[in-house]
């Protein structure tokens, strides 16, 4: 019985002590902001004013939101490309991106425009193969640049401060999707 009691007051005092020291701020230190997270909402806010250049009514949450939203896409975008899964590939693509390239005049216009000459391009899947995959085959998006509230450029941002546009972004009944740039 006294071993008991003994180890109910050892208990009790190890998870009162575990409990206070956990719950009781200390108020001798000051929060120290890390220098990482400065340069980080720095480095943020840096691109939050090149991103939305002169469109005032996109706020910041919403930058980072719709960043995130296009990044991910791009990252399934890459598996998908990797694959060469066309059918998977559609459902990305904004309706307007695949009435226009499904068209037959629209793939020839298409095709006239290829430095490869031996490449035929017969339809939408073909360009997916041949045009989409390997223009962005080695891509490394940084950030985006808004055109407007609903329309993005996906970019790398070079050394030199330039960009290379990798993507074209439309926002379609509340979803990112890909717009590709009609001929």
């Amino acid at each position: 019985m006294k071993r008991t009691i003994i180890f109910t007051l050892a208990l009790f005092t190890s998870l009162f002590g575990l409990i206070s020291c956990g719950s009781v701020p200390q108020q001798t230190e000051k929060p120290v902001e890390k220098t990482e997270t400065k340069i980080e909402k720095q480095h943020t806010d840096e691109e939050y004013k090149r991103s939305i250049g002169e469109i005032a009514e996109v706020s910041k949450e919403e930058f980072i939101q719709d960043k995130t939203e296009i990044i991910n896409i791009i990252k399934e975008l890459q598996k998908i490309m990797d694959k060469q899964d066309y059918q998977a590939w559609l459902p990305y693509i904004s309706r307007n991106s695949i009435q226009y390239y499904s068209s037959p005049v629209n793939i020839r216009k298409a095709n006239k425009r290829l430095p490869d000459k031996t490449i035929v391009l017969r339809g939408l899947e073909d360009y997916f193969k041949y045009i989409f995959i390997p223009s962005r085959k080695q891509s490394k998006v940084d950030e985006i640049r808004y055109i407007n509230k609903s329309e993005v450029k996906a970019v790398q941002v070079l050394p030199n401060n330039s960009t290379v546009v990798y993507y074209n972004f439309i926002r379609e009944d509340g979803k990112w999707k890909v717009n590709i740039p009609t001929l």
